[in-house]
């Protein structure tokens, strides 16, 4: 498959800043936004250009992490695209946004990654925890200052995620999704949560529905990313439904 051009238009509708991209992941239709202007919710987006486009890149980055307006990104056979939090039918939250740079090729062409590491990274505190790199919006440089140092989470990215338990699921090929799900869920519950409970909890949240799957273009045959899904657990009905499915399998046994 060929890439796909992303542009950056100006305030008359026409072209500014344009680049490639190989593999974005958004919405499976376009939503109402928080000005009320339609677009496709944008979750991850990896683009590139030839060398000496870094202002190009930085520029798109930038109108898609500005918090005054939504500005009119394009992303070639999508149509219009704002990051998922600027939907209007996402909770009010704001989680912070990166772009990470490098150079590949002979040619120092540069690749450049935008993402919101808060929202798909199955341990937030890699997240929290990690150097601010440039381009990011915000950094939440006071939860990073909070953040324990050690393997468990602090207080503060515990009530973090028990607020905000929403998440963005990356399924990279190769990868068994309940499973992942179920490392990010095992970070937004107040106990451990079994390995051997994750399809059922996989199915339980597509039937509730607590799981949208996500579509995800790329320009090879083998993507990075397989699957992608919008999460967003209810953990207090999960709790009930698991303490249900253990007296259950338990009644099973018994009369086995």
């Amino acid at each position: 498959m060929a890439v796909r051009k992303v542009t950056l238009m100006d305030d008359r509708g026409n072209p500014a800043f344009q680049a490639y991209t190989n593999l974005f992941v958004v919405s499976s239709k376009p939503y109402i936004m928080k000005d009320n202007s339609r677009r496709r919710e944008l979750y991850y987006l990896s683009m590139f250009g030839p060398k000496g486009s870094g202002t190009s890149l930085n520029a798109i980055f930038a109108a898609l992490v500005n918090s005054s307006s939504i500005r009119d990104v394009y992303i070639e056979d999508i149509g219009y695209v704002a990051l998922a939090h600027k939907s209007g039918r996402l909770p009010d939250f704001t989680p912070s946004w990166s772009c990470d740079f490098a150079e590949f090729g002979t040619n120092r062409a540069i690749h450049a990654v935008v993402e919101s590491k808060q929202l798909s990274l199955c341990d937030p505190q890699q997240a929290l925890n990690g150097k601010a790199k440039k381009g990011s919006d915000n950094g939440k440089a006071k939860l990073k200052q909070q953040a324990s140092k050690s393997e468990e989470m602090s207080d503060v990215i515990a009530q973090s995620l028990e607020k905000h338990p929403l998440f963005f699921l990356m399924v990279p090929s190769g990868e068994v999704n309940h499973r992942l799900h179920l490392a990010y869920l095992d970070k937004r519950c107040p106990f451990p949560l079994l390995d051997e409970w994750s399809e059922f909890i996989w199915e339980r949240a597509q039937r509730k529905p607590e799981i949208e799957q996500l579509e995800v273009w790329s320009s090879t045959d083998n993507p990075m990313i397989a699957e992608a899904y919008l999460c967003y657990p209810n953990i207090e009905k999960m709790i009930k439904d698991i303490s249900e499915y253990i007296r259950s399998d338990s009644r099973q046994e018994v009369a086995a």
